[in-house]
């Protein structure tokens, strides 16, 4: 997969599990007028403000790494960083899959199920899509024709970044099917095998028959996330336990994958051939199971200070996701030294202002009253 990879306000980061992922929060619980209300868990508000973190930095070293001579130390230190952040996008899908199938695994409204989606997921895709579409004409050798245009808009590659909005699209419809699935326990062994078994089905009608060009916009390739997100769901109730557990196979299963993984993708960066297999096969490896590790650790991570903050600024995981390129192409025009020495100043900055004028942005659509419809929320 080689893909680019994502502040809902205070009064946003209570939602219920059952809404969708980049735009999904944590579900609160109403107390009895009887009781004291309990502090409120917000381990997936913290695990969602670490990824959209993530994402923002993923872009931000791509960048970076594309000014630097290729093998030099300020180079492969930007291609590491890069690579070691490429759980994201299957973080994002695992985190989508986890609040979604607790509602589907429950008597719904299809019709309201969908038209949540369209209004959450398509229109923001297709607002976007047109915005940056927009940005592109204005520069002549970058117009793609029209039947281009199309074709990407339909498939959910209409401009680099906003691919994740056509996996969430796709994910929709897979999810109530696989809803159906899950309606019975499902034993952990019996899961990681069904996933192997997927997974390397695709992977193989793809490489054999299919030759899909955009093999990373098409939501079977993120079948280990999906299912691990879809068995957390199952029960929300038994998440914690399930987490403190998970974090003894999926650390080690991490460290298994990076390490066949960095060499690899390094070797891919660097314009080398690399076995497809080998490489894919580390790759689904380290992203998922570095995906839940990152989850296990929010739970601890959300009773520290720190948290409530990751929690707000996972809050606008959305309105970030879908502006931060626009800012950060400022930034890199405004700051660009060549200097390797000044990656560190140069990552903050952009990050800076990439997260800072989204924000800026979202809180300007709230004001207008236009956020549920740039938005979805």
């Amino acid at each position: 997969m080689r893909d680019d990879t994502y502040w809902e306000g205070n009064e946003r980061v209570n939602r219920e599990w059952e809404s969708m992922s980049i735009t999904d929060s944590a579900q609160s619980e109403i107390p009895s007028v009887a009781e004291p209300a309990a502090p409120r868990d917000i381990t997936l508000d913290v695990y969602r403000g670490m990824l959209i973190l993530s994402t923002v930095a993923i872009h931000v070293f791509s960048e970076l790494n594309g000014r630097y001579v290729r093998g030099s130390t300020a180079w492969t230190f930007c291609a590491v960083v890069n690579t070691l952040l490429l759980y994201a996008v299957p973080g994002f899908l695992l985190l989508s899959s986890l609040l979604s199938i607790s509602k589907l695994l429950k008597p719904y409204s299809l019709r309201d199920y969908l038209q949540r989606r369209v209004h959450g997921i398509l229109i923001p895709y297709l607002i976007w899509s047109a915005f940056y579409i927009a940005l592109m004409f204005r520069h002549p050798a970058e117009r793609p024709s029209i039947k281009s245009l199309l074709v990407l808009i339909a498939i959910g590659k209409s401009v680099g970044h906003l691919y994740y909005l056509g996996l969430m699209i796709q994910l929709t419809i897979v999810l109530m099917v696989v809803a159906l699935l899950f309606r019975k326990r499902v034993s952990l062994p019996a899961l990681l095998l069904a996933i192997m078994a997927l997974t390397l089905t695709f992977y193989a009608l793809n490489r054999f028959y299919l030759h899909l060009p955009y093999v990373g916009s098409i939501i079977f390739w993120y079948i280990p996330a999906i299912a691990v997100g879809c068995w957390l769901g199952t029960d929300k109730h038994l998440l914690h336990d399930r987490l403190q557990r998970a974090i003894w196979l999926a650390a080690p299963l991490a460290l298994v994958g990076i390490t066949g993984y960095l060499p690899l993708s390094m070797q891919v960066m660097a314009q080398q051939n690399v076995n497809s297999f080998y490489f894919q096969a580390a790759e689904w490896l380290y992203t998922t199971a570095s995906a839940v590790v990152l989850l296990c650790i929010s739970l601890p991570l959300s009773r520290t200070k720190a948290a409530r903050a990751i929690a707000w600024l996972g809050g606008y995981s959305m309105q970030i996701y879908v502006a931060h390129p626009f800012f950060l192409s400022i930034a890199v025009r405004l700051f660009h030294p060549k200097s390797g020495a000044m990656i560190v100043l140069s990552g903050i900055i952009y990050v800076v202002v990439a997260i800072g004028g989204a924000l800026a942005l979202a809180r300007l659509f709230e004001r207008v009253k236009l956020s549920n419809l740039v938005y979805g929320r």
